[in-house]
């Protein structure tokens, strides 16, 4: 447990969830918050908060061929950078702390 995962996001170079299934995927939003650039299976949740080959990339579930082709395309500085910075772009326009809190006032003003 750590109360700053920025910190220990931010010594990464990707973030790499195979799951088989996942919510959203907080983490990954975490990780690109810090220009970490995400590699996840193709399910729902992940493939919401990853944009494959612009934020990360997504390979099939299961498909452990497709999973180490794309943590070997990560190992190009120049393509991880891309990715990472284009991950921070989108969570600075789609998931900023303002948005994140009308989204949920909206949602719960629906409710009444």
């Amino acid at each position: 447990f750590t109360d700053k995962p920025e910190d220990y996001l931010a010594a990464v170079d990707v973030l790499c969830l195979p799951s088989y299934r996942e919510g959203f995927g907080n983490v990954v939003i975490e990780a690109a918050a810090c220009g970490v650039p995400a590699i996840g299976s193709d399910v729902y949740g992940l493939s919401d908060a990853v944009k494959h080959n612009e934020t990360g990339l997504l390979y099939s579930v299961g498909d452990v061929d497709a999973l180490a082709r794309a943590i070997s395309q990560m190992v190009d500085d120049e393509y991880r950078e891309k990715l990472g910075n284009a991950a921070f772009s989108r969570v600075e326009k789609y998931f900023s702390k303002e948005r994140v809190v009308e989204a949920w006032l909206s949602f719960y003003g629906s409710l009444l």
